[in-house]
């Protein structure tokens, strides 16, 4: 497997990052500290199927939660968390 050839990487994909307000934004990632072993080529696959794996899980999210209701209150905290 190649995640297993790879130097240790921090793999945190469920974490938040809060911000000085406490409050949870974003979803983690992918931390890369030092990816120059095995080879280039393989820390490219790593991150290649990484990306390939992101429309598969993204799309029934938004096919579920495309109807859900949006109202004037969420429009507001939309634009106070872009104001930022």
């Amino acid at each position: 497997m190649l995640l297993l050839s790879l130097p240790p990487v921090k793999i945190d994909i469920f974490s938040c990052i809060f911000l000085t307000a406490g409050e949870c934004r974003g979803v983690g990632g992918i931390f890369f500290d030092d990816l120059e072993k095995p080879s280039q080529e393989a820390a490219f696959q790593f991150v290649q199927a990484g990306a390939n794996a992101v429309l598969p899980s993204y799309i029934p999210m938004v096919l579920k939660h495309k109807d859900d209701p949006y109202t004037d209150r969420e429009h507001q905290w939309q634009l106070l968390r872009r104001g930022r």
